[in-house]
């Protein structure tokens, strides 16, 4: 069996270690600091125009060092001396350019924030054929985050952003894909059947996803349940065939397929780490950038507790080398990495997926928008399922005209947040009867998941943490029950709705309001 690859073997690399014939991890490259950048523009510290001139000037010689640093390596060679006197982000450039420079990828080189994993997928291996027998690369048109509002937007009267961040579901997909490699290649999942079982598993856990994502599953959650619809998605009519030569070629295990999807087995568990570790990494950045770019105490108090996690642990996500197998039970070796990871994924939750701020433009789009569109039979679910993000916003445009009226309300609401949705009912006949404009009961009730459940390595054995950290499992229930769950939107009284909103919502039944 292979050493295990650990964190620290990750971000020390100079060459690429290859998972499953497909799957590269790279060495470190140090990339611009967006965040970074803009605070020092802001302070005036650099110039850009000067900044250009000086890396124009330099590029010429760092040609001439990537080509020597190459050629003396060619063949295995070791890494020449005269590289250690470099400054240490040319170091890791020449290490990433020379591990990348003949390969031929699906995927170019991808940083995974958090995790301290950079990675790269080789075009004609299983990932690649998977993606066009099972058509994940649609998933390349569909946003990770769906219609989700960043909620400074209207904390602070800007305009209306979307989508919050670029990354998409193919992203995604890959990302998990190579977490969850990285986890069997680690835990010796070796049997190529299982591997390739696994591997496939990851990538297109996300298969089903309509356009508008998560978003867009809030108006018929059971129709665009993606786990309970994966095995008739495999098994299209024009994919039967290339799907059993995929299966054949790989020794994919259909079977174990669908169990690990729905996360059954200890298949499932990796999936399901896997998983949450990849989309927590990349939105954790996305609100980090603008929490150290701004600063705005008042707006973005949600954020300094993750600003705080991520100080203690900057690959707060790197947990992927702490996990072990035994028996059928996968576990964590180190709790103290795994709570502080729990912790920043309910924060994120708290602050970012569920905050009312965040969810009321994608409540207004989908819930209303969409779904009138939806019960109308003017969108099924085959063709959600089938379309880009592009294409959903063109057919809202063609149905609504001027149809974007979510930053005009989202201005001008208020929110009222309560934990039944009895209490939230009320709340909005009251309103109604009091002559408010305009009112919307997000009905959708949350529950943020602990984590607790996941098992750790301690002295008497291994046990779920919430036996074996009881303390830190109570602190990881009250951080996820702090906030209501319920929410109403709602003008203020003699506010009138803009021309465009009361248009659009006047040709929508009342029912769909409700």
């Amino acid at each position: 069996m292979q050493r295990t690859l650990s964190l620290a073997d990750v971000l020390a690399l100079q060459d690429y270690v290859t998972i499953g014939g497909d799957l590269l991890l790279l060495p470190q490259v140090r990339l611009p600091n967006l965040s970074e950048s803009f605070a020092l523009q802001k302070a005036g510290i650099i110039d850009i125009e000067t900044s250009m001139t000086a890396r124009n000037r330099l590029s010429l010689q760092q040609i001439d060092e990537e080509n020597r640093y190459y050629h003396e390596r060619a063949y295995g060679n070791p890494e020449p001396a005269w590289v250690a006197q470099l400054p240490l982000h040319r170091q890791k450039w020449l290490r990433w350019s020379y591990a990348t420079r003949e390969l031929d990828p699906i995927a170019n080189m991808v940083m995974l924030p958090n995790t301290g994993l950079y990675y790269m997928v080789l075009a004609d291996g299983l990932c690649h054929r998977a993606a066009q027998v099972l058509d994940l690369f649609r998933l390349q048109e569909v946003n990770q985050l769906g219609f989700l509002q960043a909620p400074w937007v209207a904390m602070t009267n800007q305009h209306f952003v979307t989508p919050l961040s670029n990354s998409t579901r193919w992203l995604h997909s890959l990302d998990v894909m190579c977490v969850g490699s990285a986890i069997g290649r680690n835990i010796g999942l070796e049997e190529r059947g299982a591997f390739s079982t696994l591997r496939t598993a990851l990538l297109s856990h996300d298969r089903g996803t309509p356009a508008g994502g998560d978003s867009v599953k809030l108006i018929d959650p059971k129709a665009f349940d993606e786990d309970r619809h994966y095995k008739r998605l495999l098994r299209t009519k024009t994919n039967r065939r290339r799907w059993n030569d995929l299966k054949e070629k790989y020794d994919i295990d259909e079977l174990l397929l669908v169990e690990t999807i729905h996360n059954r087995g200890f298949l499932g568990q990796i999936l399901d780490i896997a998983d949450k570790l990849s989309y927590v990494a990349r939105d954790i950045e996305s609100c980090m950038n603008v929490f150290v770019a701004e600063k705005d105490e008042d707006v973005y108090v949600g954020m300094k507790a993750l600003d705080e996690l991520l100080k203690e642990q900057r690959t707060i996500c790197g947990i992927w080398d702490s996990v072990r197998r035994q028996g059928d039970q996968m576990v964590f070796i180190d709790a103290g990495r795994l709570i502080a990871f729990l912790k920043a994924r309910i924060v994120l939750f708290r602050e970012l997926y569920f905050h009312p701020r965040a969810r009321f433009g994608e409540y207004l789009i989908s819930r209303v928008l969409v779904k009138h569109m939806y019960d109308q039979g003017k969108l099924t679910r085959d063709q959600l399922l089938g379309m880009s993000d592009g294409r959903l916003l063109q057919l809202l445009q063609e149905e609504y005209g001027e149809w974007n009226v979510v930053r005009a309300l989202s201005l001008k609401s208020q929110v009222r947040s309560f934990q039944t949705r009895e209490q939230a009912s009320a709340f909005k006949r009251e309103l109604e009867q009091e002559g408010n404009p305009f009112s919307l009961v997000e009905d959708h009730l949350h529950a943020v998941k602990t984590g607790a459940h996941f098992w750790v390595d301690c002295p008497g054995g291994p046990k779920p943490l919430s036996e074996a950290y009881p303390g830190d499992a109570q602190e990881l229930w009250e951080m996820a029950n702090m906030l209501p769950a319920v929410h109403v939107y709602y003008l203020n009284k003699g506010d009138d709705p803009a021309d465009d909103i009361g248009t659009i919502l006047g040709r929508i039944r009342q029912t769909a309001l409700t």
